[in-house]
């Protein structure tokens, strides 16, 4: 049988051609061995296949079983019949005979090729080096038509710990993971608001980072107290699902155990719950387009730092920024939306003494798609300056003593505080765990997955809070987000009464806002206009600009600014600027000074757009049920 293989000096390699040669010799019609012919010939291939699928299956490769396998192949039954013992290897040779005709055959196919190329090759050695050569092999090799696809618009991306795509709620975690040789580590897992894991780190029932259908773009790790725990993400994925009201209760109860708002400008419940919406609103962050800020603002010893640690610790990614924190630190926490509260943030406030990226990160920050643009060094450090933009979007807070400026005090709620007299509450470290009324972790994993669960349900209140809040523009931003939570809350979860009340303490702090922001010379100006245009009269009013300087002079006299500073500050020429950008009309010029002229309906919609309260309903004092005695027995007053 080893003559069914060639000769012996042709089983150790493939035999050149000139080993093939003259007739094949027979045995019972077929060859002993094999020669050039019988390589190519068809039947002879499917009876070496046939071999080769009967050893492969365990099966004997005697003449009986060659047959018919051969024979369910279609090859004539005269060339079967024609098969003798001498013709079957044994089983240990086959392999060997299979990897013979492959390796012939692709000799074979090289050396066809060859020679049709043998010309053009000719041609090209005489005109090219060898590296022309290479380079013109490539450009024959790459596909013509091409193989890359235009994208509409950018992929889906998961760039930040919390995130919705395409409707779909994503949430990371880095939980320490133990691998078979017992290191532990942290991994990046991904949960989607499904239950469905991903992670690349071998853990059981999770699927690779690559069945997502996004991509991950997560390269920094949060701390470790502020994420989402293993135990939190165990639970998640095992379909437990906290319950919103009794999460925002427990953050409500945090605040209040540790925080007296006695003489802020609400009650210590209203104020507590407005602050436990907003520690919520951090971690729905992607349902919003833009949110606001708070300050606590006090003289010293009052609480605003304490205030301000404690926000941190129940909010997204919570980080206190002190005045030594690195700008490079800031820049990776506001891209992933933390929390950011700035500790007596004068220093940050003032342009001449603050970092300019600090500045920007805190005054650029409110609006969802918000980039600040810097240069860093090349990662080649070969001395060239790449451009990175920063995604600036994230919840933001601070202390300060003094009252923000008019640009942060647009997008500002002002929480003033004064010192407690309440010995239990000044006694309380919030840094303390045993001094917490519900544990901590727990929290903050129910927080996580509270926004998971529900972040496409409140994007949809979001967009239903302009229709049923009283203020508007700006005014609505900064009370935007809280107040989609308390929608959501009172209308899903059974929290009852929650937005009805903190509507009603928006827009009794806008009332408040004279003292608890600087003064603005376009709230005053349309105070003045809306005594100059009396309230029921149609017919368009015309006036002077010293007129309206008199009344804006007055009402910043009745509001404590010294008749030297108002004299100084408010003129006709000022105020003829800022009515024209309000777009007020000019009545037709006499001979003695220009003149405007407005209506009673255009005075009341600048109001409203700039959340100036000129509307008798805003200008009331506030009613016997606002000034009443509050849960814990203190009167409520404003400020």
């Amino acid at each position: 049988m080893s003559a069914f293989f060639g000769t012996p000096e042709s089983q150790g390699a493939l035999p050149e051609p000139s080993n093939f040669g003259g007739p094949p010799p027979k045995a019972g019609g077929y060859p002993l061995y094999l020669d050039e012919k019988t390589f190519w010939d068809l039947t002879h291939r499917k009876v070496a296949a046939g071999i080769h699928q009967l050893v492969g299956a365990g099966q004997p490769a005697d003449l009986v079983s060659v047959s018919a396998v051969v024979k369910s192949q279609g090859v004539a039954a005269s060339f079967v019949n024609s098969l003798t013992d001498s013709a079957i290897p044994d089983a240990a040779r086959v392999a060997h005979y299979v990897g013979t005709l492959r390796t012939f055959e692709a000799r074979r196919a090289l050396q066809l090729a060859m020679r049709k190329l043998e010309p053009a090759l000719a041609d090209l050695r005489a005109e090219l080096d060898l590296a022309e050569l290479l380079q013109a092999a490539q450009a024959v090799a790459r596909p013509r038509g091409g193989t890359a696809v235009l994208l509409d618009g950018s992929p889906a991306i998961i760039r930040r710990p919390l995130s919705l795509l395409g409707g779909l709620s994503y949430g990371a975690a880095w939980p320490y993971v133990r691998d078979p040789q017992g290191a532990e580590r942290q991994a990046l897992v991904i949960v989607r608001r499904d239950g469905r894991l991903f992670s690349d780190a071998g853990l059981n029932g999770a699927e690779p980072l690559t069945a997502l259908g996004v991509g991950v773009d997560l390269p920094e790790t949060p701390p470790d107290l502020r994420t989402w725990s293993g135990a939190g993400v165990a639970r998640y994925v095992a379909g437990e699902r906290p319950d919103p009201a009794d999460v925002f209760r427990r953050i409500g109860a945090v605040l209040g155990h540790f925080m007296d708002f006695n003489r802020s400008f609400g009650s210590q419940a209203d104020v507590t719950d407005l602050l436990a919406c907003y520690a919520l609103a951090t971690y729905f962050l992607p349902a919003f387009e833009v949110i606001g800020y708070l300050q606590s603002s006090g003289e010293r010893g009052s609480g605003k730092t304490h205030l301000l640690a404690l926000l941190a610790e129940v909010s997204y990614l919570g980080t206190l920024i002190l005045s030594s924190s690195s700008s490079a630190t800031l820049r990776d926490l506001a891209a992933y939306g933390a929390f950011l509260a700035f500790d007596d943030a004068e220093a940050v406030m003032d342009p001449r003494k603050s970092d300019p990226l600090k500045r920007e990160l805190l005054l650029a920050g409110n609006r969802a798609g918000v980039t600040i643009a810097m240069k860093e060094p090349s990662a080649a450090r070969d001395g060239t300056w790449l451009t990175r933009y920063i995604a600036a979007f994230a919840s933001r807070a601070f202390s300060a003593i003094r009252l923000p400026d008019i640009v942060l005090g647009s997008r500002t709620i002002v929480v003033p505080l004064i010192r407690s007299d309440d010995p239990e509450r000044t006694c309380r470290n919030p840094q303390d765990p045993d001094a917490w009324p519900h544990e901590r972790r727990r929290l903050v994993d129910d927080l996580w997955a509270a926004a998971l669960a529900h972040l496409p349900t409140v994007r949809a209140y979001n967009a239903e809070v302009p229709r049923v809040a009283t203020l508007r523009g700006r005014d609505l931003d900064t009370w935007r987000a809280p107040l989609a939570v308390a929608l959501w809350l009172d209308r899903e979860h059974g929290v009852t009464g929650l937005f009805e009340r903190l509507e009603a303490l928006s827009v009794r702090y806008q009332r408040e806002r004279d003292d608890t922001e600087a003064d603005d010379l376009t709230r005053l100006a349309l105070l003045a206009l809306a005594e100059l245009v009396p309230e029921g009269r149609e017919a368009p009013v015309v006036f002077e600009p010293s007129e309206l300087v008199e009344v804006v002079k007055r009402l910043a006299l009745q509001e404590g600014i010294p008749e030297s500073e108002a004299s100084g500050r408010y003129n006709a020429r000022k105020l003829g600027r800022l009515l024209l950008r309000l777009r007020f009309d000019r009545a037709p010029r006499t001979n003695r000074a220009k003149r405007w002229q407005t209506t009673r309906g255009e005075v009341e919609a600048r109001c409203r757009s700039y959340g100036v309260p000129c509307v008798p309903s805003l200008l009331e004092g506030p009613s016997e049920e606002e000034t009443a005695q509050d849960t814990e027995g203190r009167e409520t007053v404003t400020l």
